[in-house]
Protein backbone atom coordinates (compact mmCIF):
# COMPACT_ATOMS: atom_id res chain seq x y z
CA UNK A 1 0.00 0.00 0.00
CA UNK A 2 2.82 2.50 0.76
CA UNK A 3 4.37 1.96 -2.68
CA UNK A 4 0.96 2.51 -4.30
CA UNK A 5 0.54 5.77 -2.32
CA UNK A 6 4.02 6.91 -3.36
CA UNK A 7 3.27 6.10 -7.00
CA UNK A 8 -0.11 7.94 -6.93
CA UNK A 9 1.31 11.07 -5.24
CA UNK A 10 4.08 11.42 -7.79
CA UNK A 11 6.41 12.63 -5.04
CA UNK A 12 8.93 9.98 -4.44
CA UNK A 13 11.75 11.76 -2.56
CA UNK A 14 9.86 14.21 -0.29
CA UNK A 15 7.42 11.73 1.18
CA UNK A 16 10.08 9.15 1.85
CA UNK A 17 12.09 11.77 3.75
CA UNK A 18 9.03 12.70 5.78
CA UNK A 19 8.35 9.06 6.64
CA UNK A 20 12.01 8.60 7.52
CA UNK A 21 11.80 11.60 9.88
CA UNK A 22 8.69 10.20 11.55
CA UNK A 23 10.37 6.81 11.94
CA UNK A 24 13.52 8.47 13.34
CA UNK A 25 11.44 10.42 15.89
CA UNK A 26 9.63 7.29 16.99
CA UNK A 27 12.86 5.31 17.33
CA UNK A 28 14.68 8.12 19.22
CA UNK A 29 12.10 9.72 21.53
CA UNK A 30 14.84 11.51 23.54
CA UNK A 31 15.59 13.77 20.55
CA UNK A 32 11.90 14.57 20.26
CA UNK A 33 11.57 15.42 23.95
CA UNK A 34 14.59 17.74 23.71
CA UNK A 35 12.88 19.59 20.84
CA UNK A 36 9.63 19.81 22.79
CA UNK A 37 11.44 21.04 25.93
CA UNK A 38 13.29 23.63 23.86
CA UNK A 39 10.02 24.93 22.42
CA UNK A 40 8.41 24.94 25.89
CA UNK A 41 11.26 26.96 27.36
CA UNK A 42 10.97 29.51 24.54
CA UNK A 43 7.23 29.81 25.19
CA UNK A 44 7.58 30.12 28.96
CA UNK A 45 10.53 32.48 28.81
CA UNK A 46 8.22 35.02 27.14
CA UNK A 47 5.61 34.76 29.91
CA UNK A 48 5.51 35.32 33.64
CA UNK A 49 3.09 34.13 36.30
CA UNK A 50 1.83 36.69 38.80
CA UNK A 51 -0.25 36.03 41.91
CA UNK A 52 -3.26 38.02 43.09
CA UNK A 53 -3.61 38.59 46.86
CA UNK A 54 -6.12 35.69 46.91
CA UNK A 55 -3.48 33.36 45.43
CA UNK A 56 -4.97 33.23 41.92
CA UNK A 57 -2.46 33.05 39.08
CA UNK A 58 -2.41 35.41 36.12
CA UNK A 59 -0.25 34.70 33.09
CA UNK A 60 1.26 37.83 31.53
CA UNK A 61 3.92 38.57 28.98
CA UNK A 62 7.36 39.55 30.20
CA UNK A 63 7.88 43.31 30.60
CA UNK A 64 4.22 43.94 31.48
CA UNK A 65 3.70 46.62 34.11
CA UNK A 66 1.41 47.12 37.09
CA UNK A 67 -0.83 49.12 34.74
CA UNK A 68 -1.11 46.19 32.30
CA UNK A 69 -1.95 43.88 35.21
CA UNK A 70 -4.66 46.27 36.48
CA UNK A 71 -6.34 46.44 33.08
CA UNK A 72 -6.11 42.65 32.73
CA UNK A 73 -8.21 42.33 35.90
CA UNK A 74 -10.93 44.75 34.74
CA UNK A 75 -11.14 47.96 32.71
CA UNK A 76 -12.57 49.92 35.68
CA UNK A 77 -9.73 48.69 37.90
CA UNK A 78 -7.22 49.82 35.29
CA UNK A 79 -8.88 53.21 34.78
CA UNK A 80 -8.73 53.98 38.52
CA UNK A 81 -5.36 52.36 39.24
CA UNK A 82 -3.01 54.53 41.28
CA UNK A 83 -0.26 51.99 41.97
CA UNK A 84 0.20 48.57 43.52
CA UNK A 85 1.59 46.67 46.43
CA UNK A 86 4.02 44.15 44.96
CA UNK A 87 5.46 41.62 47.39
CA UNK A 88 4.56 43.93 50.28
CA UNK A 89 6.11 47.10 48.80
CA UNK A 90 4.28 50.02 47.18
CA UNK A 91 5.19 50.29 43.49
CA UNK A 92 4.29 52.82 40.76
CA UNK A 93 2.21 52.06 37.66
CA UNK A 94 5.41 51.69 35.64
CA UNK A 95 6.84 48.89 37.81
CA UNK A 96 7.74 45.93 35.57
CA UNK A 97 6.34 42.72 37.05
CA UNK A 98 8.54 39.69 37.65
CA UNK A 99 7.73 35.99 37.66
CA UNK A 100 6.19 35.00 41.02
CA UNK A 101 5.26 38.53 42.16
CA UNK A 102 2.18 38.91 44.36
CA UNK A 103 0.31 42.01 43.24
CA UNK A 104 -2.47 43.99 44.92
CA UNK A 105 -3.76 46.88 42.79
CA UNK A 106 -4.43 50.19 44.54
CA UNK A 107 -7.30 52.22 43.13
CA UNK A 108 -8.58 55.74 43.62
CA UNK A 109 -12.03 56.74 42.34
CA UNK A 110 -10.65 60.20 41.46
CA UNK A 111 -7.82 58.77 39.33
CA UNK A 112 -8.26 58.95 35.57
CA UNK A 113 -6.09 57.76 32.66
CA UNK A 114 -3.75 60.29 31.08
CA UNK A 115 -1.44 60.42 28.04
CA UNK A 116 1.57 59.26 30.11
CA UNK A 117 -0.15 55.94 30.66
CA UNK A 118 0.26 55.14 26.96
CA UNK A 119 4.05 55.21 27.51
CA UNK A 120 3.82 52.97 30.59
CA UNK A 121 1.55 50.28 29.13
CA UNK A 122 3.22 47.47 27.17
CA UNK A 123 0.11 45.55 26.08
CA UNK A 124 -1.66 46.75 22.93
CA UNK A 125 -4.94 45.72 24.56
CA UNK A 126 -4.19 47.97 27.54
CA UNK A 127 -3.17 50.84 25.26
CA UNK A 128 -6.45 50.55 23.34
CA UNK A 129 -8.45 50.63 26.59
CA UNK A 130 -6.52 53.74 27.71
CA UNK A 131 -7.15 55.45 24.35
CA UNK A 132 -10.88 54.71 24.65
CA UNK A 133 -10.94 56.11 28.19
CA UNK A 134 -9.05 59.25 27.10
CA UNK A 135 -11.49 59.78 24.23
CA UNK A 136 -14.42 59.38 26.61
CA UNK A 137 -12.90 61.91 29.03
CA UNK A 138 -12.33 64.35 26.17
CA UNK A 139 -15.94 64.05 25.02
CA UNK A 140 -17.23 64.52 28.57
CA UNK A 141 -15.19 67.71 28.95
CA UNK A 142 -16.26 68.81 25.48
CA UNK A 143 -19.93 68.43 26.45
CA UNK A 144 -19.35 70.53 29.56
CA UNK A 145 -17.52 73.11 27.43
CA UNK A 146 -20.34 73.18 24.92
CA UNK A 147 -22.80 73.97 27.71
CA UNK A 148 -20.51 76.78 28.93
CA UNK A 149 -20.24 78.27 25.41
CA UNK A 150 -24.03 78.07 24.91
CA UNK A 151 -24.56 79.79 28.25
CA UNK A 152 -22.08 82.59 27.43
CA UNK A 153 -23.60 83.18 23.99
CA UNK A 154 -27.08 83.28 25.53
CA UNK A 155 -25.92 85.95 28.02
CA UNK A 156 -24.56 87.97 25.10
CA UNK A 157 -27.86 87.43 23.27
CA UNK A 158 -26.08 85.67 20.39
CA UNK A 159 -27.70 82.66 18.74
CA UNK A 160 -25.78 79.42 19.06
CA UNK A 161 -24.92 77.83 15.70
CA UNK A 162 -22.30 75.54 14.19
CA UNK A 163 -20.98 78.37 12.02
CA UNK A 164 -20.38 80.60 15.02
CA UNK A 165 -18.71 77.77 16.91
CA UNK A 166 -16.45 77.04 13.92
CA UNK A 167 -15.55 80.74 13.72
CA UNK A 168 -14.75 80.85 17.45
CA UNK A 169 -12.77 77.59 17.26
CA UNK A 170 -10.69 79.01 14.41
CA UNK A 171 -10.27 82.35 16.17
CA UNK A 172 -8.97 80.67 19.35
CA UNK A 173 -6.70 78.28 17.41
CA UNK A 174 -8.61 75.06 18.00
CA UNK A 175 -8.50 72.36 15.31
CA UNK A 176 -12.23 71.66 15.58
CA UNK A 177 -15.33 72.31 17.68
CA UNK A 178 -14.62 69.43 20.08
CA UNK A 179 -11.15 70.80 20.86
CA UNK A 180 -12.66 74.26 21.29
CA UNK A 181 -15.33 72.93 23.67
CA UNK A 182 -12.70 70.95 25.54
CA UNK A 183 -10.61 74.10 26.11
CA UNK A 184 -13.64 76.16 27.21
Amino acid sequence: PAAHWRYKSGKEGGNIEWLANVRESLENPSDLSEDINSEKSKLYSEEILVFTPDGDLKSLKKEYTVLDFAFSIHTKVGETCSGAIVNGKIQPLSYELQNGDTVKILTNKNKKPNQEWLKIAKSSKTKNKIKRALKSITYNYANLGKDIIKDKLDRLKIDFSEQKVEFLADFFGAKNAIEFYHKA
